[in-house]
């Protein structure tokens, strides 16, 4: 009997396997973890259901999940990154629910409770996947070289309207604020370590404009645009786009 094991699978895809650049494998991976781990459309299960014959719990592992959600947001699946995290981390953040502590927890049921009842750990540190997978892809910032001697800022936006964060590098931190205003257009700003090079790339939404036609006016040391909607800037003041 095939089991299919979130762990294994999100594992898999982060350490390149389908190779790098495979987009097809990839979407095609993540389609059928959710077919297989999400029944009708609910919280991914850590093994499928075909595991229950062999007398496995059916349980949502926060700390798996975890992976599960930085494999979507680094195959850019918008869609599977955001099921994740209202369907699993959702009940946890929401200051109405019974069981709200303030933290994540160690387990969940597939309807959403604490997955162990009373002994469950409300406070859960392996279970804070999110924390660094948003500052990486929602705010956008990551390492290009070992120990951000260059950096990225690149951020999938999730259907979000702004973000705004810092992170530590060991030459200082980057820091990273975009919005969108009413109209859908984007302001961006990125600061950064002086003397310190990056890529910054613009998170237009779909259908908003494309590199040749975009209207926008930039403040900073930073190169033309380039065919995937990025800046190569180099810090010495703040890096700000505003379209236009």
């Amino acid at each position: 009997m095939d089991i299919i094991s979130q762990e294994a699978n999100s594992l898999a895809f982060l350490a390149n396997i389908p190779g790098p650049g495979d987009h097809r494998s990839a979407t095609n991976v993540l389609s059928a973890m959710g077919r297989q781990l999400s029944p009708a459309g609910g919280r991914p299960l850590a093994f499928s259901n075909a595991s229950v014959s062999e007398g496995f719990a059916q349980k949502v592992s926060p700390y798996i999940s975890g992976y599960h959600l930085r494999a979507a947001l680094q195959a850019s699946d918008a869609a599977t990154a955001k099921h994740l995290l209202k369907s699993i981390w959702g009940p946890m953040a929401n200051p109405t629910a019974t069981n709200y502590t303030g933290c994540f927890w160690e387990t969940l049921l597939p309807d959403g409770k604490p997955g162990l009842g009373n002994p469950t750990s409300l406070c859960h540190a392996w279970s804070s996947g999110p924390t660094a997978s948003l500052s990486q892809y929602v705010l956008g910032i990551r390492p290009l070289e070992a120990g951000f001697r260059t950096w990225l800022v690149a951020p999938q936006t999730l259907g979000l309207s702004w973000a705004e964060g810092r992170h530590p590098t060991p030459q200082g931190a980057v820091g990273v604020k975009w919005a969108y205003d009413d109209k859908g257009r984007l302001t961006m700003q990125v600061s950064g370590p002086v003397g310190t090079r990056g890529k910054v790339r613009i998170p237009l939404r779909p259908g908003n404009a494309t590199a040749e036609r975009l209207q926008y006016k930039v403040s900073g040391n930073a190169s033309s645009i380039t065919e995937d909607m990025a800046f190569e800037v180099e810090m010495g003041s703040n890096f700000v786009f505003h379209q236009l």
